[in-house]
């Protein structure tokens, strides 16, 4: 027992984290005739993304949101899109025509998200817009009038219309990744190189303004090394963290979160935890 309430204490220690920012979908204009792709397609090669916390981010196994149709030379992409749910609410119809094909959201990204209809979403964020139930078009969000069909989701940070850099081949950069994005404590960038190389290392905010005065410029090489000289405050939300040498650029997105915050990623579950450790801690006294 005493084991079993050692390892509910590891759980929630561990739960001190953030969440990257990742593509739920790409699309590939502003305009009513955009199309879709789904980002780990190796034919997507559309820069605008609606952005989420990858702890959203569902796979085949997941709850399907939208089915994409199937492009005959490029699988994945250049597709017109299709409510494939309905969260149970009824306001729009599940469709099956594009089955092979979909955008997945985690039952806890589901749970926060809704479709609905009309000039705004009411309850959450809108984080895309579509033209019709099915043989749709997708975009931003006030793209299809007013029988715009929006996805409306109760997330803490998104993209919307987010260029993610695109990294040209032979990049040196072979490692990159930011640590601690957390408020009032150093950021962790960690970063190496496979040829040594001179680098410059950027930190902006979700409006793309610049957190440091200037770009921190350094040698980056077959070591791994850190930059932790910056400083988040509460009033980043988002932190946009990229690498950059004379031919490419690198970066990573995510959410700038209070420590007493992260460690509860879902209150449901933090409480059922606390209750199975008072009630454990009780049971072994009682043993005693």
């Amino acid at each position: 027992m005493r084991k079993f309430i050692l390892l509910l204490i590891i759980i929630l220690i561990c739960s001190f984290t953030f969440a990257e920012l990742n593509p739920l979908i790409k699309y590939s204009t502003e305009k009513v005739d955009s199309h879709a792709c789904i980002p780990t397609s190796g034919n997507c090669a559309y820069i605008n993304s609606i952005l989420i916390e990858d702890t959203y981010l569902g796979d085949s196994l997941g709850i399907k949101i939208l089915g994409l149709s199937k492009d005959p030379l490029y699988p994945g992409t250049n597709a017109h899109v299709e409510t494939a749910h309905n969260f149970g609410e009824g306001v729009v119809n599940e469709h099956n025509n594009y089955s092979e094909y979909g955008i997945y959201l985690t039952l806890e990204g589901e749970s926060k998200c809704r479709f609905t209809k009309g000039a705004s979403c009411g309850v959450g964020n809108c984080i895309l817009g579509i033209s019709d139930e099915t043989n749709a078009h997708l975009s931003k969000c006030d793209t299809f009038g007013n029988n715009e069909i929006k996805l409306c989701c109760e997330f803490e940070a998104f993209f919307v219309n987010y260029p993610v850099g695109v990294t040209t081949d032979g990049c040196e950069v072979n490692y990159f990744e930011a640590n601690n994005v957390f408020v009032d404590e150093n950021v962790n960038i960690e970063y190496s190189c496979s040829s040594a190389v001179d680098v410059n290392i950027m930190i902006f905010d979700s409006k793309g303004n610049p957190l440091l005065p200037s770009p921190h410029q350094t040698n980056c090489d077959l070591i791994k090394q850190v930059y932790d000289e910056f400083v988040f405050t509460e009033v980043q939300k988002i932190a946009i963290v990229t690498i950059q040498t004379e031919n490419c650029v690198k970066e990573k997105i995510f959410t700038v979160k209070s420590k007493v915050r992260s460690a509860i990623p879902d209150n449901n579950l933090f409480l059922v935890l606390f209750i199975v450790i008072i009630v454990s801690i009780i049971l072994v006294k009682k043993k005693d």
